[in-house]
């Protein structure tokens, strides 16, 4: 039980870190943003959107490679058959219901 609440604990304590560091980022940046020009930032808002938009693109090129992909890359169609050649047991009851030295008068299930 111990052992729990001192997880719960460190959680806690965790989060509170995390908090108070993006509290003191956010000043950071405000800060920051106050001491700018309204040209520069202006021209900052410009560039992140481009930015942005670049990204957007890229990734949908990236989701239509990997949707072609995924249709058209691996085959299964066109692969090697792993079943070709084996002897089914459901077709082939021989092999289960034969008899053996132990237990002549009938199979595995029958005696």
């Amino acid at each position: 039980m111990g052992m729990i609440q001192n997880i719960l604990k460190k959680m806690s304590e965790k989060k509170a870190k995390i908090k108070a560091l993006e509290e003191d980022r956010r000043v950071e940046q405000a800060v920051d943003e106050k001491m700018k020009s309204s040209n520069q930032r202006e021209l900052e808002k410009f560039l992140k959107r481009q930015q942005e938009d670049k990204i957007k693109v890229e990734l949908e090129k990236f989701r239509i490679k990997q949707r072609n992909e995924t249709w058209r890359g691996n085959n299964i169609l066109s692969q090697k058959n792993i079943f070709k050649g084996h002897t089914s047991v459901l077709t082939d009851n021989k092999k289960l219901f034969k008899g053996t030295k132990q237990n002549q008068k009938g199979g595995m299930f029958f005696k």
